[in-house]
């Protein structure tokens, strides 16, 4: 793929820096605390009356910054060539939260029947999203350390035996 320095949209610079590296820590943050929130308003009936809505919004909000996530990424790779491994994880991510976040919003919805089908209801969608809210934090800890790796390994590396040769000299004392 050609490397280009023209703009490839408006996922590709924010004030001169790659969006991709600014959202990308959004989900980081945004996706696992979903689940997290999730997880504990499905398996946790007394935190369902008053932490659901914040839980849904969280999936909601991941799912958004996976996509933009994506998208940058895109735009970045036009720019840097391609990620490898860190693109094909971050590929996979966008469907899965997008998914999560439907499932939550439908879950929401069901909680709100007070039939007993209501009931079965909601405990089987909460256990699909609680498998793929799992599935979404694999995806997204592989793709966030593929990406880290892909960033920062040969530049550490770099650096170790530099700190290892100024450990090994003696300081001299002014």
């Amino acid at each position: 793929m050609p490397h280009t320095t023209a703009s490839t949209g408006p996922f590709d610079l924010f004030t001169g820096l790659p969006v991709h590296v600014l959202i990308a820590h959004a989900v980081v943050v945004l996706l696992p605390l979903a689940v997290l929130t999730l997880i504990l308003v499905i398996t946790i009936p007394k935190l369902r009356s008053h932490y659901r809505y914040p839980a849904v919004a969280l999936a909601i909000a991941g799912a958004i910054s996976a996509i933009i996530a994506e998208q940058s990424g895109e735009a970045l790779e036009a720019r840097v060539g391609s990620a490898g491994q860190h693109s094909e994880w971050g590929e996979m991510l966008p469907p899965v939260a997008v998914a999560l976040a439907v499932l939550s919003v439908i879950w929401l919805i069901v909680t709100r029947m007070s039939s007993s089908r209501g009931k079965v209801l909601v405990a089987i969608i909460g256990g699909v999203i609680i498998v793929l809210g799992i599935i979404a934090v694999v995806i997204t800890v592989q793709a966030g350390h593929s990406g880290s790796e892909e960033t920062w390994s040969e530049r550490i590396e770099d650096t170790d035996s530099a700190v290892t040769d100024m450990e090994s000299e003696p300081e001299m004392m002014p």
